[in-house]
C-alpha cells in the first residue's frame, strides 16, 4: 500500500446468497474472511472479502501493538479520505485473529474492498478504497460478471469434498477425572479467597483431512449463531459459531459488551413448554445469576478504565439469549469511550475477556496458567474488525475449530464457583462441543 485512496462504495439491488459468493469469489483464498450474521437478532449485515496484507505475530511483550501499528499504517494510506452515508457500519480497514496466549500466534489482516449482504432488504453492496473513481468501477463490474456466473456454488463445493471427511486421534487435555481435580483445585482457590470465579478450560485436538470452508458450511447449518465467522491465513483456519460479543464501538464513542455465564442446553419440542421451563430455570438460577454478577463487575470495572467518568452502565441484567442448541444468560454493559483514547485503547484494557478468565482478572490468570496444561491458543482470543473512520466489532472465540495444517482443536469451558457442582460443569462443557463435533461428523469424544 503505497499511494492514497478514497471510499467509493455502490448498492446492487440483486441477490446471491452469501454462502454462494464466498464459494465463487473466495473459496481458494488464503487470506479470506467472513463475518456471518444472517441469523444475529440485531445487525442484518453479513460482510466477506480477502485481504491485501497479513501480519503474523505473538503478544508476549508488545500486548495489542502490532494491531496499533496496523492501524495507523492502515490511517495513512486512507489519510484525507471522507466517509459515506450507508446502511451498515462495517468499512475497511483491519481483521484479526487475537490468540488468547502471549506464546500464540495471532494474525491482523489488512483489507481495503468487501461485500456487504443485506439480510433484510436482500441487496448487496460493493465498498472499498481506490485510488480513483474508475478503479473501483472495474473492480465492480468484474465483481458482477462473477456474479452472474454464480449460483449454486456452495452446494457444488461441498459435494466435491464430501470423500474427503475425516478426524483421527480425537483426544481431550483433560480426561473426566483430570478435570474434576481441576475444579476441585479451583473452588480451594475460591475458598482461600484467592478468587471468586475461575473460568476452567480443556481442549480437544485430533488429525484431519478436512476442507475447513466445508466444516464451516456445516457448522451454520446445524448451529446457527449470531457470530458466526470464517478466516483463513494460509494453513491457519478459525470455523466459529459464537456467541459472544466481546467488545463493539461505534463513531460516537459508545463501547459495548455482552459476557456471557450460564448456559442450558435447549429442551427437545417433543413436550410443550419444556423449553421455555429450561430458560425460565437458567434465568433465576442463583448461582449462574452470581457467576455472571461476577463478571459484569469486572467488565464494569474494565470499561470504567478507558470511559467517561459516570458513562458505564448495566442495560441489561441476566437476559436470557436463546440460540439454536443452547440457552445463555446474557449481560449488557455501555460506556463513552474518553475522547482521547481509540478502540485498541479500549481492547487493550479489556482484553482478555473476563468471562473467559474470572475474578479477579489477574489472579485468575495466573492461576488458569498454573491449573491448565497447555496453551489455549485463540480459543479465548479474540475474532472481529476495526474498520476505519472509528466502528469495531470483536467476538470473543467460543463455539469454534481451530485449524492449523493438519491438526485441529476445539477449546471448551466453564466457570467454577464455590456453589459449582463439577459433574455439572464436565457435561455443560461437553454440551457446549456438541455441535463442534457434529460439524465435524464426529459422534462422540468421550
Amino acid at each position: 500500500m503505497t499511494a492514497s485512496r478514497q471510499l467509493f462504495a455502490r448498492n446492487f439491488a440483486g441477490w446471491v446468497a452469501p454462502a454462494d459468493c464466498f464459494a465463487a469469489f473466495y473459496a481458494e483464498s488464503e487470506r479470506a474472511f467472513w463475518f456471518d450474521r444472517e441469523t444475529h437478532p440485531a445487525d442484518r449485515f453479513s460482510v466477506m472479502g480477502e485481504a491485501d496484507e497479513i501480519e503474523e505475530f505473538f503478544t508476549r511483550d508488545e500486548g495489542l501493538v502490532p494491531i496499533a501499528n496496523s492501524q495507523t499504517k492502515f490511517s495513512a494510506f486512507v489519510k484525507g479520505s471522507s466517509d459515506l452515508d450507508l446502511p451498515f457500519d462495517w468499512r475497511p480497514g483491519l481483521v484479526f485473529a487475537l490468540a488468547y496466549d502471549p506464546e500464540s500466534v495471532s494474525r491482523v489482516l489488512t483489507v481495503t474492498r468487501g461485500m456487504v449482504f443485506d439480510h433484510d432488504t436482500r441487496q448487496m453492496w460493493f465498498i472499498g478504497f481506490f485510488a480513483s473513481q474508475k478503479a473501483f468501477d472495474r473492480w465492480y463490474h468484474a465483481a458482477l460478471l462473477n456474479l452472474t456466473l454464480t449460483g449454486g456454488n456452495s452446494l457444488g463445493y461441498r459435494f466435491a469434498l464430501r470423500a474427503k471427511r475425516g478426524v483421527r486421534n480425537l483426544t481431550a487435555r483433560h480426561d473426566d477425572q483430570t478435570y474434576l481435580g481441576l475444579i476441585k483445585s479451583a473452588q480451594a482457590e475460591i475458598a482461600a479467597g484467592n478468587v471468586y470465579q475461575l473460568c476452567l478450560t480443556n481442549q480437544l485436538t485430533a488429525q484431519h483431512n478436512l476442507d475447513p470452508l466445508d466444516v464451516f458450511y456445516r457448522l451454520r447449518e446445524i448451529n446457527p449463531a449470531p457470530y458466526s465467522g470464517y478466516l483463513r491465513v494460509g494453513e491457519f483456519a478459525l470455523v466459529s459459531a459464537s456467541v459472544e460479543q466481546f467488545l463493539s464501538a461505534n463513531r460516537a464513542g459508545t463501547l459495548q459488551t455482552k459476557p456471557i455465564k450460564g448456559t442450558r442446553a435447549r429442551a427437545s419440542e417433543s413436550r410443550e413448554g419444556a423449553d421455555e421451563l429450561v430458560a425460565a430455570e437458567l434465568a433465576s438460577n442463583i448461582k449462574e445469576r452470581a457467576e455472571n454478577l461476577m463478571i459484569v463487575d469486572l467488565m464494569r470495572n474494565d470499561l470504567a478504565k478507558v470511559c467517561e467518568p459516570d458513562s458505564v452502565q448495566v442495560t441489561k441484567l441476566f437476559e436470557v439469549e436463546s440460540f439454536a442448541s443452547v440457552h445463555q444468560l446474557v449481560s449488557t454493559i455501555q460506556g463513552q469511550l474518553k475522547p482521547e483514547l481509540n478502540h485498541v485503547d479500549a481492547l487493550s484494557s479489556m482484553f482478555p475477556g473476563g468471562s473467559m478468565t474470572g475474578a479477579p482478572k489477574i489472579r485468575a490468570i495466573e492461576l488458569i496458567e498454573k491449573f491448565e496444561k497447555g496453551p489455549r491458543g485463540i480459543y479465548s482470543g479474540l475474532f472481529g474488525y476495526l474498520g476505519h473512520f472509528d466502528h469495531s466489532d470483536v467476538a470473543m472465540v467460543i463455539r469454534s475449530i481451530v485449524f492449523e495444517g493438519q491438526n485441529l482443536s476445539i477449546g471448551i469451558g466453564g466457570g467454577i464457583t464455590s456453589d459449582s457442582d463439577p459433574e455439572f460443569e464436565i457435561a455443560e462443557t461437553k454440551l457446549k462441543a456438541r455441535a463442534l463435533l457434529a460439524a465435524l461428523e464426529v459422534p462422540d469424544a468421550w
